[in-house]
């Protein structure tokens, strides 16, 4: 399940080519992603988790293990605590926190980033907006020219640029309530997260693997941030 700041083709590319061929995959596009669109007015994680058990339902996943990065380790969380636990065999989060993250929390990486708020960092306008969020995402960026900032930003963040905000917004607005939602876990949760990460640094991972008990694991990533799938995808492959 992805996150913000891509496409699945492009973030879960390395995943889909190494385990495709020994594993059934599914990789959604979350509403408002890609080629995802809905006329509902909910922007909640809610009906994010929902999409997902219902694909899962509608393609004949009875059980699966769930991979969620960032954003996407959010709506997995909900699905396995609360939405479909019955469906989720295992649990894998990128990179995510969403047991343990606080209004305080979102404040705090607003300001490491110099932005207003956290909805200015994930939902970018300009070409320098988006290349300050691949400067997020890679402990070292890869080379991006102006060109294809300007295409990406064409087709994966015009289309839905109010709706991202609106599902941002939604989560940042009452993480302590999102928290209160959750049921205790039942699923053994693997915690894989990037060394230099600036988003949820390893504080967080470390409340989170508290919060877990016996039932988590982490692994940490060297020389990656925000998205080890990416940039260290050999290792995060192999966990």
């Amino acid at each position: 399940v992805h996150g913000f700041g891509a496409v699945p083709s492009w973030q879960w590319a390395r995943q889909v080519e190494a385990l495709a061929p020994h594993h059934r995959l599914l990789v959604p596009e979350l509403l408002h992603f890609g080629q995802s669109s809905s006329s509902s007015a909910r922007f909640d994680l809610g009906v994010q988790a929902e999409l997902v058990r219902d694909l899962m339902h509608h393609e004949g996943f009875e059980r699966a293990t769930l991979v969620g990065v960032s954003y996407g380790g959010f709506v997995s969380y909900l699905l396995a605590s609360t939405v479909a636990p019955w469906r989720v065999e295992g649990l894998v989060l990128i990179d995510s926190p969403p047991a343990v993250m606080t209004t305080a929390d979102a404040q705090a990486m607003a300001k490491r980033f110099g932005a207003k708020n956290v909805v200015e960092v994930f939902v970018p306008d300009t070409v320098d907006d988006l290349r300050r969020l691949l400067s997020i995402g890679y402990h070292r960026p890869p080379p991006a020219p102006d060109g294809v900032l300007r295409e990406v930003l064409a087709r994966e963040y015009e289309p839905h640029r109010c709706q991202q905000r609106a599902l941002l917004e939604s989560m940042l607005a009452d993480p302590e309530g999102l928290r209160e939602r959750l049921e205790p876990l039942r699923t053994p949760t693997l915690l894989i997260w990037g060394e230099h990460d600036e988003v949820f640094p390893l504080e967080l991972a470390r409340r989170q693997l508290d919060a877990l008990g016996e039932l988590g694991r982490l692994e940490v990533i060297d020389r990656a941030a925000h998205a080890p799938n990416m940039e260290r995808w050999e290792e995060v492959n192999d966990l």
